[in-house]
């Protein structure tokens, strides 16, 4: 009876040891991928052509409503706000698309969607 007790812990000390040294490889990995792959964000530096720049927003008035108005004020209100934060110029920032995040989703959902460029 003792036999099997002392036969079980060692196969189940040898087997978390065994999960452990793999995921310690694995982190190690996974350490080296991030130093091999990662670039800075100052070498990956976008720059804006200037036509693109100078090219303004068309909108067509007859088919904007005050119900869109105000959305697009709320727009021009979150763009411009953006851009003060940023520090660039008005005309470098594009907003795609705004929607709202819905409060039934995680903190950690929120902060994510909020900071998706943040590293760990």
């Amino acid at each position: 009876m003792e036999n099997v007790l002392i036969e079980s812990l060692k196969a189940a000390v040898i087997g978390m040891g065994i999960v452990m040294l793999s995921l310690y490889f694995l982190s190690l990995i996974l350490d080296v991928m991030r130093y091999v792959f990662y670039k800075p964000e100052n070498a990956q530096k976008k720059t804006i052509d200037e036509p693109s720049l100078k090219s303004p927003l068309v909108l067509h008035e007859e088919k904007i409503n005050i119900a869109s108005q105000e959305n697009l004020e709320e727009i021009a209100a979150i763009t411009a706000a953006i851009a003060a934060y940023l520090g660039k110029p008005l005309e470098s920032v594009k907003i795609g698309a705004i929607r709202r995040i819905y409060e039934k989703t995680p903190v950690w959902g929120i902060a994510a969607r909020t900071n998706p460029k943040r590293t760990i």
